[in-house]
């Protein structure tokens, strides 16, 4: 039977009492936004003759309070609810009562004011929390946020309202979030909300239901700075906080629930401790399922967050005994009071001693799409080849952490090295869709950001790679004119390999070439030219020209042999030295000129053979002089 209680729902602004009333409800989730509903009569509406809808409009949008307090008990509580008016609207019956209807949520529904993307990094979750909360006024939202500390080194709020963030963040950590019916915590209830409850005195009815649950499953997860692979097991995860029903509820579902589902893990895990940790969370999340305690009273304890006290009494008069259903927290609750004060609830409450809060069915894990992005840093401290981006919704300071960029080709010292510039915009995608896991897929170019005019081409001839800082790789694929050219900045440096047949090579450069080898250099080609417009200096130790056939060495004037020891000079057959004007051979001590079969120096006009001390003339056989006239001094 109903309980008696006093109701008072006063606005906040001005103290307006709203009285009398004919029905109201307030439905209270732990894991959601409250809401309540007001039925009124017009008159108790408009209160100072006022129209409805000048009425309206000074309140929908205002807080208001409800007190409660019991006329069967010393039972009170005069902050019992507070709500924001977020809908009016108005009901007309012939010849009756015209009603109001008065609708509002928990101040928690401001949290929802549209979807916001932004990113934390290096911050703990209570830090992330009151973040998230700062910008809301105390006077409508009072908070108490007392999460455990854990850092988070980068998370993204993406696509979501403030309050689906916040209750995400709160799951994935392990920690509540909800809403009492005056302030919203982001902690574990602390317990000073209790309520001892009797079956038949202030509580109704109740029930207590068991069911068994999914515990097992495996947890895989790749860290890639330590190349390492890790993965946790459900069935090793320890679940605290379990009531006797809970403790054979967990054997009773791995027998029945026997198999390890696998789950790829979405978020970056960088220890095996932190896998673990999931593991736990998520065994815990279910082994919540296994008890749950519904129950009618009109014990107006009865809240979120409240820890009720539950027994019962059973035999006669004589012999009566209590039988004790220990503690259970309330998670649910619907309160009903009618006009005549006549009070009720209805509520769900799982056990007190759970470590961890139920499972939240409205949350949804976001999915990312690829996004665009600036790169901000690119020397990685680690030497993994990786980034440091901006999107264009973060605003500075924020950026990503250092993450991973695509190349064609990589490996242990192999592969390709190709960094986009400081500047560049990229292309991020997101491993397995998640906000938290990004890396660089490639670069696009912008209105800002052209490539080169010259590699514009209306049949897409031409291929080129360019580095920053001018050099550039170009290949021309035209029929007939295909051809890979090696270019500096001001194109004063030039390598161009020829691939339209002829298989030519040009190498062109306004200042010094160099080709250096610590062995040997070898060049072979069919014909062989080499035009210097200057000085051509050969510098070696031993130095050997072969020519199977002819050589020819000519010199526009002078030309010198010099050696600094024996020269010598031979032929197969005949050797000729011929000079246009005059030719002389010399020799710092002796020559000797001799030939094994004849011997002949011959002149067209005068010759002189001369000894500066002696001159002999001599032959083995017969030694003929001959001329027109000979002359003997």
């Amino acid at each position: 039977m109903a309980k008696k209680a006093q109701v008072q729902i006063e606005l906040e602004e001005g103290g307006r009492v709203l009285s009398p009333f004919s029905q109201l409800v307030i439905l209270q989730y732990a894991n959601w936004h409250h809401s309540f509903e007001i039925r009124l009569p017009m008159r108790a509406f408009t209160g100072d003759g006022s129209s409805f809808a000048e009425t309206s409009e000074k309140i929908i949008g205002k807080p208001l309070k409800i007190g409660l307090k019991s006329l069967a008990d010393s039972q009170s509580d005069d902050n019992f609810f507070r709500g924001i008016i977020t809908e009016i609207s108005m009901s007309r019956f012939h010849g009756a009562t015209n009603e109001v209807i008065l609708r509002g949520q928990s101040p928690t529904i401001m949290l929802e004011d549209g979807i916001n993307t932004r990113s934390f990094s290096e911050k703990d979750l209570k830090q992330v929390a009151e973040q998230v909360l700062n910008d809301y006024p105390k006077n409508l939202l009072k908070t108490n946020v007392k999460p455990a500390s854990v850092q988070i080194p980068y998370v993204v709020q993406h696509n979501e309202t403030n309050y689906h963030f916040l209750s995400r963040m709160a799951a994935r950590y392990g920690e509540w979030f909800y809403y009492d019916g005056t302030q919203l915590n982001f902690a574990k209830p602390e317990g000073s909300a209790k309520a001892d409850m009797v079956l038949g005195k202030d509580l109704v009815s109740f029930d207590i239901g068991l069911k068994l649950a999914p515990v097992k499953f495996k947890l895989k997860a790749h860290d890639y700075l330590k190349d390492e692979t890790y993965d946790s097991q459900g069935s090793s995860a320890k679940v605290d906080g379990l009531n006797p029903f809970g403790d054979f509820l967990l054997k009773s579902s791995e027998d029945v629930y026997n198999q390890e589902p696998l789950h790829q893990v979405r978020i970056p895990v960088t220890e095996k401790s932190e896998l673990d940790d999931m593991a736990k969370r998520r065994k815990s999340y279910q082994a919540n399922e296994f008890v749950h305690l519904r129950g009618v009273s009109d014990n107006i304890g009865v809240k979120i967050g409240a820890t009720l006290n539950i027994s019962a009494s059973w035999g006669d008069i004589l012999n009566q005994a209590t039988e004790d259903y220990k503690e259970y927290l309330v998670i649910e609750a619907t309160h009903r009071i009618d006009g005549d004060g006549n009070y009720q609830n209805q509520f769900v409450a799982i056990p007190a001693s759970v470590a961890m809060p139920p499972k939240n069915p409205h949350i949804k894990q976001p999915f990312s799409e690829p996004q665009t992005a600036v790169v901000k840093e690119n020397h990685d401290p680690e030497k993994l080849g990786r980034l440091r981006v901006q999107f264009y919704w973060q605003e500075d300071p924020e950026m990503t952490p250092w993450i991973r960029c695509v190349m064609p080709h990589g490996g242990g010292k192999n592969g390709f090295f190709f960094m986009p510039e400081v500047g560049d915009e990229v292309i991020v995608d997101f491993i397995e869709g998640s906000p938290d896991a990004p890396f660089v897929n490639g670069c696009v170019y912008h209105s800002n950001a052209k490539p080169a005019d010259n590699w514009q081409d209306p049949d897409n001839y031409v291929k080129a790679l360019k580095t920053a800082s001018g050099n550039e790789i170009r290949l021309t694929d035209k029929g007939g004119e295909e051809e890979i050219k090696i270019i500096n900045p001001d194109s004063k440096n030039e390598i161009t390999l020829s691939l339209s047949g002829d298989g030519s090579i040009t190498i062109k450069s306004v200042g010094n070439i160099s080709i250096s080898a610590d062995k040997s250099m070898s060049l072979t080609a069919n014909d062989m030219s080499i035009n210097v417009t200057k000085k051509i200096s050969v510098n070696c130790e031993d130095l050997e020209v072969n020519s199977s056939k002819t050589t020819a060495i000519a010199a526009g004037t002078d030309y010198t042999l010099d050696s600094g020891a024996k020269m010598a000079v031979s032929s197969g057959t005949d050797f000729e030295l011929t000079a246009g004007t005059n030719a002389k051979i010399s020799a710092g001590a002796n020559l000797e000129l001799s030939a094994t079969a004849n011997g002949k120096i011959s002149a067209n006009a005068n010759m002189d053979v001369e000894g500066q001390a002696m001159t002999n003339v001599k032959s083995s056989g017969i030694t003929s002089v001959q001329g027109s006239m000979i002359k003997l001094n």
